[in-house]
């Protein structure tokens, strides 16, 4: 790999990106929502499509895009409205790149979940994501009861720890051991992630390598990621020979500007 495709990996940010983006977006609001949600005693989570959770996740989510999901839950702050106040999306392994993560668990691909996408607008009530997750997390227990755990990412250079997978009681796993990059076209203007090219080679029937080359000799740059935190939530309560496994693996709850 020659060096001059690598920039400077992103440094840990010391406050969440994501709360940057609802205070800007509060800031901006021209007119405040018909309520404020000063309580979630009448919110409702409902599953929703692909095409619903998107708007929600490129407006207010960091990452600015979908990814490849398919599960959504969206929370309503009552059941009259459509005004949505928060999303969720989760997705299979391929969601993270990792197609041998299954191994780590002694599990099969299909009983792993992740956590791919979430977000809560500026409005919404301040436990609304804690909400959100937990009830996902039961409604996906019907909706794809072959998932044994779901496994959820918080990136520092986002200014993220997973203060709310520590919140729902999810497993500390710690950070992840390799370092993922994300490539920069040469003008600036578009990004896009490991994950991306393993898609595109798959699609295409050629190597991540050959595809990642391509882009290099196009001028793109690689950058370099800070290791993200990791987080497991046990879906399948029976399962002690996962749960021990998971127990054996979990370290302190990181906190922030340690």
């Amino acid at each position: 790999m020659k060096s001059e495709h690598k920039l400077p990996p992103l440094p840990d940010r010391a406050i969440c990106h994501q709360y940057e983006i609802r205070e800007d977006h509060r800031k901006k609001a021209e007119n405040t929502p018909p309520f404020l949600m000063l309580d979630l005693s009448n919110s409702v989570v409902r599953r929703v499509d692909f095409r619903t959770a998107k708007p929600i996740i490129t407006e207010h989510e960091w990452l600015g895009r979908m990814s490849a999901t398919s599960w959504h839950y969206a929370l309503y702050p009552d059941a009259e409205t459509d005004l949505i106040a928060g999303v969720v999306c989760l997705g299979g392994v391929n969601c993270t790149g990792g197609s041998y993560l299954h191994v780590t668990y002694g599990l099969t691909p299909q009983e792993i979940g992740v956590f791919a996408r979430g977000t809560c607008v500026w409005w919404a009530h301040k436990h609304s994501a804690s909400f959100l997750i937990s009830s996902a997390l039961r409604m996906l227990k019907h909706d794809a009861p072959h998932k044994k755990i779901i496994l959820a990412y918080s990136d520092p250079s986002a200014g993220e720890i997973g203060t709310v997978y520590q919140s729902t009681n999810w497993y500390y796993l710690g950070r992840t051991k390799t370092t993922s990059y994300r490539y920069r076209s040469p003008d600036g203007t578009r990004e896009f992630s490991d994950a991306s090219i393993i898609v595109q080679a798959q699609k295409r029937g050629v190597t991540w390598k050959q595809v990642k080359q391509e882009y290099l000799d196009a001028g793109w740059k690689m950058i370099a990621q800070a290791k993200k935190h990791r987080y497991a939530y046990l879906q399948d309560k029976k399962d002690k020979r996962l749960k021990a496994l998971l127990e054996s693996m979990s370290l302190p709850y990181p906190k922030r500007g340690k």
